[in-house]
Formats: structure tokens, C-alpha cells, sequence
């Protein structure tokens, strides 16, 4: 049993004190690898300093020629939605001309077939008026009689 416990009291003791890692502030790793270690490290050189700076305005240089292209791009893609509205507006224009067309032309066409009815109606009791009943049946003289007789109330 002593072995064991000089053993255990060895391996303590071989520990070196620089493997030995304290929970500080100092060694707790937040993440900030980028070389500059803020309040917690000591500051930063010039050399480290304008090294950041370089690089933020390159990242910045390749953010605002991204922009660039992104609003370029923008642009494009409204122009090309301008010129579609465009070009849909004019079609919606085209078949609103071509339908008032063909509606003009089909009331054109109504006023015709009315006009042709009513010549027709007019040329059917012109025959009735004129029509000779001394050589026909009884029946068929009062049928025209009748007829004649509508056509007169009618046109007064």
C-alpha cells in the first residue's frame, strides 16, 4: 500500500509547473483569434495595427465591389422589368383597340341585319296591302282583311 502511495505522491510531484494551465482571464480563449487579444494580451505593435487595417479595408474594398455589382445587377434587372411592363402595356393596348374594333364592327353589323328586317317587314306589308283578295276563299280575305287592318293601326 506504501508503494502505491508514493507513487501517487511521485506522479504529483513530477507535474512541471509550466503544464499546469490556470484559469485566469488571461488564458480563457474567447474566440479572437485574429492576433489582437483586445484589453486581455498586450497591445498591440504599429505593424499588427496597420496589418488590421489593411486587411478590414480590403475586406471592404471586395464588400463595396460586391455592392457594385449587386446594384449594377439591381439595375439591370429593373430595366429589364421596366421594358416588360412596357411591353406588356402595349399588348394590353393592342387587344383593347382590337376589341372596340371588332364591337364598333359587330353593332355595324346589327344595325344592318335591323335595317335589313325592318325592309324586310316593310316589303311583307307592302305585299299584304297590295294583295288582291277578290279570287280567294272567305277565310283567307278575312286573314288579310285583319292583316291589313294591323298594319294601319300600327303605322298610326
Amino acid at each position: 500500500m506504501e508503494d502505491f502511495q508514493a507513487k501517487k505522491q511521485k506522479s504529483k510531484h513530477n507535474a512541471t509547473p509550466g503544464s499546469f494551465v490556470p484559469s485566469t482571464p488571461e488564458s480563457i480563449n474567447l474566440g479572437d483569434d485574429d492576433g489582437s487579444h483586445g484589453s486581455l494580451g498586450k497591445p498591440s505593435g504599429r505593424k499588427a495595427e496597420k496589418a488590421r487595417l489593411r486587411k478590414s479595408k480590403s475586406k471592404e474594398a471586395r464588400g463595396d465591389a460586391k455592392n457594385i455589382e449587386l446594384i449594377n445587377l439591381l439595375a439591370i434587372m429593373q430595366e429589364e422589368k421596366k421594358l416588360a411592363n412596357e411591353k406588356k402595356f402595349e399588348m394590353m393596348e393592342k387587344c383593347y383597340l382590337q376589341e372596340h374594333q371588332r364591337l364598333l364592327h359587330d353593332e355595324q353589323r346589327l344595325l344592318q341585319e335591323k335595317e335589313k328586317m325592318k325592309m324586310d317587314i316593310m316589303k311583307e306589308e307592302d305585299r299584304i296591302m297590295s294583295m288582291d283578295t277578290s279570287c280567294m276563299p272567305q277565310l283567307q280575305v278575312e286573314y288579310y282583311q285583319h292583316r291589313q287592318m294591323e298594319i294601319l293601326e300600327k303605322k298610326m
